[in-house]
């Protein structure tokens, strides 16, 4: 089959069990908005710091667990 015109496909369900994909190239995505409600960061990296670069007017951390206290701890280098 050298060319073939398909106009529409219906597909009901796709079942996919792995998936190996070595690389991605994205040239642009634009998000408006993203909810996260739970970020966990945990630095095993004991040589390095865990950086975190601010490049809008400031960072707004909310601490919603009322359980457990939001720990940061900041240092500047000399």
């Amino acid at each position: 089959i050298r060319e073939t015109d398909i106009t529409s496909v219906n597909i009901t369900a796709v079942d996919i069990t792995a998936v190996n994909i070595t690389t991605v190239n994205i040239t642009a995505v634009n998000i408006t908005a993203v909810d996260i409600t739970t970020v966990n960061i945990t630095d095993t990296d004991t040589a390095a710091a865990v950086n975190i670069t601010d490049t809008d007017t400031a960072i707004n951390i909310t601490d919603t667990d009322t359980d457990t206290a939001a720990d940061i701890t900041t240092t500047t280098d000399k």
